[in-house]
């Protein structure tokens, strides 16, 4: 399907509209390159429309440091905190880690991740300050798992899909 074929509907959202909001709703958390990529759109007129698409409530845009992700707008902010931290390498082997392990201290995790501890403190701090992860303290340890059943669910699912 070509861009330049895109015509205005009698509803008064015009094809390119229509074709960003289907895109974002096939792929919630959709990257912003990843909709110029998957349209075939310049960079100003995805723009233009997503931001026509924020201002409708049609759309959620979440920024983190560099990265613009884009939500249909029903999704909850769990969800969305989620698909955004289990995108980032780190964060999903984090995830990935307290699935399989249930319950496990830093040093645990630290030992499953093959990254420095630093950095796997750095993003567990993230999970749990977006309250996906939590911990409690046992025998002047901490003890990590994922927060909610909600949040498990939806980590399991997306783990089996690979």
């Amino acid at each position: 399907m070509s861009h330049k074929n895109f015509q205005t509907t009698s509803i008064g959202m015009n094809n390119r509209e229509n074709f960003l909001l289907l895109l974002i709703n096939q792929n919630p958390g959709i990257r912003f390159n990843q909709l110029l990529r998957k349209s075939g759109l310049k960079n100003g007129v995805v723009s233009h429309y997503l931001s026509k698409l924020q201002k409708e409530q049609k759309i959620i845009i979440t920024r983190t440091n560099r990265v613009c992700h884009v939500f249909p707008y029903e999704f909850s902010s769990e969800f969305e905190k989620l698909l955004v931290r289990s995108s980032q390498v780190t964060c999903g082997m984090i995830l990935g880690a307290l699935i399989t392990g249930d319950r496990l201290t830093f040093a645990e995790l630290a030992q499953k991740i093959p990254k420095s501890k630093s950095t796997v403190s750095f993003y567990l701090s993230k999970l749990v300050s977006d309250g996906l992860v939590e911990f409690s303290l046992f025998e002047r340890n901490k003890i990590y798992r994922v927060k909610s059943q909600f949040c498990l669910g939806v980590i399991e699912n997306i783990a089996n899909a690979f």
